[in-house]
């Protein structure tokens, strides 16, 4: 690391404020300005090495990893100015590339994690009270919100990321770390998430959303519940990874709720709240800050006429030393900039929903067209066997295409069929999985999502048959008795039902597959 009285560009370095497993942070001072900042520096310890001042990949095949994420980290320090005006929010003041890396400067909070409060209050026998609680969640809510809105997300809240300032109280949300996700595919050693507060879809490949920061709101809150019942000690929430595995077999939730060790000291409203925000399954979640706040607004109003909590507000006689102002975790964990979203869809999926639509439709009127024409030459025997190898290697493939679009582009169907990482499930607990497990696993994932496209062309060859039939019979001179149209509505049921059953069969194997991949290992508790 840097030691006191290197430079970097106009800062000169005070002192080292943390290190983690993919960063450094400094204390450095403007030498023209004076002005005490955070010096944040790119530096994932076990892809790269210093030598003197120049960091670069130990390793030759690390050059690219290197490289790749020190861009994610740039990119990083672009999506923190966009919250320059939120207080709540730490900011990037400048940015540049120096020494075979890149630093992003931010402002000095003056204040202890979160973290440390709750030791320094539980130490006293002064534990949070909801008075105190919503003076920190209100806020952190009110930012995070913001950060939602530019379709960025934080996926590492914890106690150690929140600071308290000691001039006014208030809360900031630090540690976005944009290069840390991808970087841990090099690693052995670091985890990007915390145990107890990362939702289960962060762990392993789910859908990451509002909602997986709604998680990590709920755990924080949680804490503060507990730290004032003295059987939780330490009272940190249990891991998701441990709550799903738990709830697969049967069992009650291990981690016990807000309402059982908060009632009395707490309003029953906000106990609920904190219970909702930390269910395991994504989609029963709280879903995102407009919903929690929402339902926060009636004890925010009941609070207002407290006033500042004092009690918050850290000795004076605390050195600058001893304040956190930024809390390099090894447990960063990256924000990534998501597509854009269009009154709640991806903008990519109602464009996927719609080109599906198209398919489906145009294969629709392919199949008619190509039975009506039968129907009207009844030719001979080539004619068809053209019109039902047009069918079946054209319309039928092409509708199979436009279901798989439309669907995947409808949330609900999403979540339920191609995405079952939502679904309760164990996944590794803390180290990623090896290469030849990882293999394994997206091999299984690949032959259970081919037989769901199987599934659901089956499922076509039914919808096709309805639609060949009623074209061939209206095409004159032929005509579709009432009888023979049962018949063929019966006949096209079996392969639509046979077709269903193979798509679910396979959805489920997506699930199951994970599972018995880690229990195979032992790597599920």
């Amino acid at each position: 690391m840097l030691n006191q009285g290197d430079t970097l560009g106009a800062y000169d370095i005070h002192s080292v404020i943390g290190q983690g497993g993919f960063g450094i942070v400094y204390q450095g001072v403007h030498r023209e300005l004076g002005a005490t900042v955070a010096i944040k520096e790119f530096f994932p310890a076990e892809i790269c090495v210093r030598h003197h001042q120049l960091v670069q990949p130990s390793k030759g095949e690390f050059h690219h990893p290197f490289e790749e994420n020190l861009d994610r980290f740039i990119k990083e320090a672009k999506q923190l100015e966009f919250f320059r005006g939120n207080p709540n929010i730490v900011t990037c003041r400048d940015l540049f590339r120096a020494n075979g890396t890149a630093y992003i400067v931010m402002d000095f909070i003056d204040g202890l994690s979160l973290s440390r409060l709750f030791q320094h209050r539980e130490t006293k026998g002064a534990p949070f009270t909801e008075q105190d609680l919503m003076q920190v969640i209100g806020p952190l809510v009110n930012g995070l919100q913001t950060v939602h809105a530019s379709d960025v997300f934080h996926r590492d809240i914890k106690p150690s990321n929140i600071l308290i300032q000691r001039k006014d109280d208030s809360p900031v949300l630090i540690d976005f770390g944009a290069a840390k996700h991808e970087i841990t595919r090099h690693t052995k050693s670091f985890a990007p998430y915390s145990d107890g507060y990362a939702a289960i879809e962060q762990i392993g490949e789910g859908d990451i959303g509002p909602w997986t920061d709604i998680y990590g709101i709920g755990a924080v809150m949680w804490r503060m519940v507990a730290g004032g019942n003295p059987p939780f000690s330490p009272p940190n929430p249990l891991a998701s990874t441990h709550r799903a595995y738990k709830l697969m077999q049967g069992h009650e939730d291990p981690l016990p709720s807000a309402k059982q060790i908060g009632s009395g000291r707490f309003s029953d409203q906000l106990l609920c709240v904190i219970d909702d925000c930390l269910i395991v399954t994504p989609d029963q979640r709280i879903q995102d800050c407009k919903e929690l706040q929402e339902r926060l607004t009636s004890l925010t109003e009941s609070n207002s006429s407290l006033g500042v909590i004092h009690s918050l507000r850290q000795p004076s006689h605390l050195s600058p030393d001893q304040a956190t102002p930024i809390d390099a975790s090894p447990h960063d964990q990256s924000n990534e900039a998501l597509e854009p979203k269009l009154n709640g869809w991806r903008v990519l999926n109602v464009f996927l929903a719609i080109i599906g639509g198209f398919l489906i439709l145009v294969s629709a009127l392919g199949v008619w067209g190509i039975w009506y024409d039968h129907g009207i030459n009844y030719g001979d025997d080539d004619d068809l066997a053209l019109s039902i190898g047009t069918t079946l290697f054209f319309a039928l493939p092409l509708c199979t295409l436009g279901l798989f679009l439309f669907s995947y582009g409808l949330p609900a169907t999403r979540r339920r069929w191609y995405q079952p990482r939502n679904k309760i499930h164990p996944l590794q607990q803390s180290e990623p999985l090896h290469d030849s497990h990882r293999f394994r696993k997206r091999t299984l994932r690949t032959i259970y999502f081919l037989l769901s496209l199987l599934g659901i062309y089956v499922m076509s060859l039914g919808f096709g048959q309805i639609i060949g039939y009623i074209a061939f019979s209206v095409a004159p001179p032929n005509s579709l008795t009432f009888g023979l149209m049962i018949s063929v509505i019966l006949f096209s049921l079996i392969p639509f039902i046979l077709g269903f059953f193979i798509f679910w069969g396979a959805s489920k194997g997506l699930t199951k597959s994970r599972v018995d991949a880690l229990q195979s290992d032992g790597e599920v508790p």
